[in-house]
């Protein structure tokens, strides 16, 4: 029924801007004076774009048992190495956590950190989030700052996504200029994974000192830490799990393993680091690229875990969504998730969210579970 109405507003913004136009150009109409006709159809695109763009609202309910809770902190990073940065205001990493609010009888919980895709935002899969604290997960997202669309930082102030990194993003070819594309795969991973092993040190020694800043430092076992993210997101955590013996388990949300290419051959094609990853890990793709895997030279160690799947390498295909759906702006506003994806979901974003929801928590129920 979404669906339906989002086509039929839509078709109802495109006939306002016909009628628009018409109403501009054609002098011989008897209807209603010229003036008034340029009005009404103002007034019917403006209208439908309210309808098609503004946030529906709502949100996913949690299945788990325990209610939630939520608090923001920001981590100093004196050091931080940004090639976007104007300035030092970005030598702070905002992260946000859900976690379970009966803290008293919580024993010791895993910690699942997220990074969000290119020019997305901290809160981009808040249902995923929430479903997984409501079940007993410490569940911490990263604002990576000038990679995200806005970064709140502590002082108040809100910073932008970068116009230098929107352009390397908005200009990569991969299938066409593969070397400028590894160059811009080790800057964007090369910020990210430092933030990330940033966020999950300064983590785990706050739990480790007992800090009492924050109830949820007190819940954390460090011996259960997944990863999880979108997009580029989930580039990045595919590549902190080459490079951290701490971590137990990492999802990633239609993701290319961008930290294992190691180059590109004389033909042109991108080669891969194929040694074996250490832990589990769980794939998740929508429509956008499940199938067309084999056929995407970015994807080809993707298409190459999907003749390994095993108990620890998992790959699930969401049918009926696009790459945007497997995030909240599907929920938020189904008709920009589908003007962006460039197609229309086959399943309700509500339905799409609450399949990635269920098999995110079962993966990680699987592999950092004390049982």
């Amino acid at each position: 029924m979404t669906n339906i109405l989002n086509i039929l507003l839509l078709l109802g913004m495109i006939a306002a801007v016909v009628f628009f136009f018409y109403s501009l150009f054609k002098r011989k109409l008897r209807i209603l004076p010229r003036i008034l006709r340029l009005l009404l159809a103002a007034f019917l695109f403006f209208v439908a774009s309210l309808l098609l763009l503004m946030p529906k609202g709502g949100s996913l309910p949690v299945t788990g048992t325990d209610q939630v809770l939520k608090v923001d902190a920001f981590y100093n990073y004196p050091d931080r190495d940004d090639p976007y940065a104007k300035d030092d205001s970005t030598n702070e990493v905002p992260v946000t956590f859900w976690y379970p609010d009966d803290v008293s009888s919580q024993a010791a919980l895993p910690l699942v950190v997220f990074s969000h895709g290119a020019s997305g935002i901290s809160s981009s899969n808040e249902s995923l989030y929430r479903e997984l604290a409501s079940h007993g997960y410490v569940v911490c997202s990263i604002s990576h700052p000038n990679q995200s669309l806005y970064t709140k930082l502590s002082n108040g102030k809100s910073i932008y996504v970068s116009p230098v990194f929107m352009e390397e993003m908005m200009s990569d070819r991969p299938d066409k200029r593969p070397e400028e594309s590894v160059v811009h795969f080790e800057k964007w991973l090369g910020v990210r994974m430092r933030d990330m092993n940033f966020v999950l040190d300064t983590i785990l020694k706050k739990a480790a000192d007992n800090d009492q800043e924050l109830a949820v430092y007190q819940l954390i076992d460090p011996q259960r830490i997944g990863l999880m993210g979108h997009s580029l997101g989930g580039s990045t955590v595919l590549g902190i799990a080459r490079q951290r013996s701490d971590i137990k388990a990492v999802m990633a949300l239609e993701s290319p393993y961008l930290f294992d290419i190691t180059g590109v051959n004389p033909d042109g094609k991108f080669t891969f680091d194929e040694s074996p990853y250490e832990i589990p890990m769980l794939n998740v793709y929508s429509d956008a690229t499940w199938s067309r895997l084999s056929e995407t030279d970015l994807y080809a160690e993707n298409a190459r875990m999907l003749k390994e799947e095993s108990a620890d390498i998992q790959n699930v295909h969401i049918a009926g969504a696009g790459h945007l759906a497997l995030t909240d702006l599907a929920l938020a506003s189904p008709f920009l998730g589908m003007m962006l994806d460039g197609m229309i979901y086959r399943q309700s974003p509500k339905e799409i969210l609450t399949e990635v929801n269920e098999v995110s928590l079962r993966f990680f129920c699987e592999h950092l579970s004390k049982n």
